[in-house]
């Protein structure tokens, strides 16, 4: 059954990986600027210092692996990495537009710090999910054109691609991770608008 299930998390990664670098996510497209040749994104936004808006806790337990934030970001948990009640914190930021004259120029950045004490990196994957603004989007643009999920690293700085999905019918960024940090959904208006500069 674990063989199975690492198999499966293995394709679900490649398929993500391949879609991240198949759209027109900043960086990209090959030519970019910031972009590697493997196709990553090695530019990062500079960002304005986060600006708390509201903090929630949320008890999590062998028997409820999954906490729900009236912020619209959940996080689920196997009842393996949930072995005792454990206390599961979202700090939302103020969202941000960045203008910075990076070709992240223009996006709208929204961060959410997720923490549970002490414990930050996990021996299996878990789901948190965070809300998109679908209103944010102009009218007839693809969300999987304009809605981008990234980690923010705290040793580089840096905003790092991270393992994800769009759930366009709930405006959810589904992600796939190991461990706790700064999420950050990043949105803009019309994909277009990147292909401009």
């Amino acid at each position: 059954m674990k063989k199975h299930l690492s198999l499966l998390l293995v394709c679900l990664m490649l398929a993500s990986l391949a879609s991240l670098f198949s759209c027109t996510t900043p960086g990209t497209a090959s030519g970019d600027t910031g972009t590697a040749s493997d196709g990553t994104n090695t530019e990062s936004p500079t960002m304005p210092a986060p600006v708390p808006a509201g903090e929630e806790t949320v008890t999590m337990t062998p028997d409820a692996p999954r906490a729900e934030f009236g912020s619209g970001v959940s996080v689920e948990m196997s009842s393996y990495l949930v072995r005792e009640e454990q206390s599961l914190t979202v700090t939302e930021m103020t969202p941000v537009t960045v203008a910075d004259g990076s070709e992240w120029d223009g996006f709208r950045l929204t961060v959410y710090d997720v923490t549970m004490g002490d414990r930050h990196q996990f021996g299996e994957y878990f789901t948190i999910r965070l809300p998109y603004d679908p209103a944010y989007l102009e009218n007839g643009q693809d969300p999987s054109l304009c809605v981008t999920a990234r980690w923010h690293n705290p040793d580089t700085g840096e905003w790092e691609p991270v393992l994800y999905t769009l759930d366009t019918e709930r405006h959810q960024v589904v992600i796939r991770t190991d461990h706790l940090s700064e999420y950050g959904c990043f949105e803009i208006t019309n994909e277009g608008m990147r292909n401009a500069r």
